[in-house]
């Protein structure tokens, strides 16, 4: 992967970076390194962890017969990262489908309808659920269980098709497994939710779905041990978190991530999650952090796009994109008599993209808008995982940047407490 920003209007936000922040640029990549050593298990280590992703294929090889459907209850970090893994693998006639070739769902949202149809067409013999919640209180995913649970229960299914994802020591569903006999997956108390993908929360239904997760996380290894031995200037996860400080102080508050690529296209929504639930924080004296927004390349340059050239000035704009692609679809040289059309015979669907992406660049730039491209090599596991540990390192830095602890959530632990008491927890009656 790499991050070009030297010709996309940055140069000043980078110099900036690289001034304001070299004194203290050691001591984050000593304190950076100190948790790659550490013996508790972090994002930073997470991919140099080997007893997850062994635990894990030695299960699904005494089971990888027995399933064709995969069903995902958990939100936010339980479902997010999983959800962009398999969506980049999965070909489109297995995303949410019940044909005979199978399919995965991630049931994030708790509307009935979705939860109705499932139910009504998904054959449950056939069916792995993993219910992934670290506390094992989630209301929206211990709601899901309590469902399918009583489904299950009565087919006597309990302990062959469903699994948990969970905290390894304490909480429900720690309990329930105890109780029941359910196969439980650890999450590694250090990790939260949105840096988890890389844990058994993501691996899980990345080995599933077949996704060669050893090479995911020697892609995400690879830009743990290069951040550490980056100067700042060389360092993209620094120099991507300094701009986008620095773009906040001056009135540039909103990040958008514009993919350009399908497959990649649930990475925005994950994104969204890491970028905004980690800075989003009050400082101790003012609530700071920029706002992230998920864009799909070419589709928003028919809606959106005309606010970003037009619009207010208030908007960092990076688009997601990809070298090379394995398949491609020419378009066929016919209507020659059609100039106005004629054009684009000979022409790929994968070149389209790429010239549309450049397009809306030169655009952006013309106005002086700031906008920078992240590529992949290829649509492959380890330039995933390189993106992730890429998009995970640049949140260290900017925690560090904007003075908070981007680790934390605690503006979204208020919201669950007022669930709690209008839903008649005890303990939460003055939050009724």
């Amino acid at each position: 992967m790499e991050l070009f920003l030297e010709e996309m209007c940055f140069e000043k936000d980078i110099e900036t970076c690289l001034d304001v922040w070299e004194e203290d640029y050691t001591g984050w990549q000593k304190e950076l390194n100190n948790l790659k050593n550490s013996e508790e298990v972090n994002f930073v280590n997470l991919p140099f962890t080997e007893k997850y992703i062994t635990q894990i294929k030695e299960w699904w090889e005494k089971n990888r017969g027995r399933f064709k459907y995969y069903v995902n209850l958990g939100i936010g970090g339980s479902s997010l990262g999983g959800k962009a893994l398999v969506r980049s693998f999965t070909p489109l006639h297995r995303w949410e489908s019940f044909g005979e070739d199978g399919g995965y769902f991630f049931m994030e949202n708790v509307d009935p309808q979705d939860m109705k149809i499932l139910l009504e067409k998904i054959p449950l013999e056939e069916t792995l659920f993993n219910v992934i919640s670290k506390s094992g209180t989630t209301v929206e995913t211990m709601s899901q269980l309590m469902i399918i649970w009583e489904i299950l229960e009565k087919k006597n299914l309990l302990t062959t098709n469903l699994i948990f994802t969970t905290d390894p020591v304490q909480g429900e569903l720690v309990s329930i497994a105890n109780d029941y006999g359910i196969k439980r997956f650890e999450i590694p108390p250090q990790v939260g939710g949105r840096f988890s993908v890389l844990s058994p929360v993501g691996l899980i239904p990345a080995i599933v779905a077949g996704i060669d997760a050893d090479k995911l996380l020697e892609g995400a290894r690879e830009v743990v041990e290069k951040t550490l031995s980056s100067e700042p200037s060389s360092n993209p996860s620094f120099i991507f978190a300094g701009i986008n400080y620095n773009g906040w102080q001056m009135g540039r508050n909103i990040v958008v991530l514009m993919t350009y690529a399908s497959p990649l296209n649930f990475w925005g929504d994950w994104f969204v999650q890491l970028w905004a639930e980690s800075i989003g924080k009050n400082n101790g004296r003012i609530g700071v952090g920029s706002t992230p927004l998920r864009c799909v390349g070419v589709t928003d340059q028919h809606s959106i796009l005309q606010l970003f050239l037009d619009g207010p000035r208030d908007k960092i704009i990076y688009f997601l994109g990809v070298k090379k692609r394995d398949e491609d679809v020419s378009i066929p040289s016919i209507f020659r008599e059609r100039e106005k059309i004629s054009y684009l015979g000979g022409h790929t669907l994968s070149e389209l993209m790429k010239v549309e992406r450049e397009a809306t660049i030169k655009a952006l730039k013309e106005k002086n808008i700031p906008a920078g491209l992240i590529e992949l090599e290829s649509i492959s596991p380890k330039s995933i995982g390189r993106m992730i540990m890429f998009f995970e390192l640049s949140i260290f830095y900017a925690g560090k940047m904007f003075n908070i602890n981007p680790f934390n959530q605690p503006a979204v632990e208020e919201i669950k407490k007022y669930i709690y008491g209008s839903l008649g927890r005890k303990g939460y009656e003055d939050y009724s």
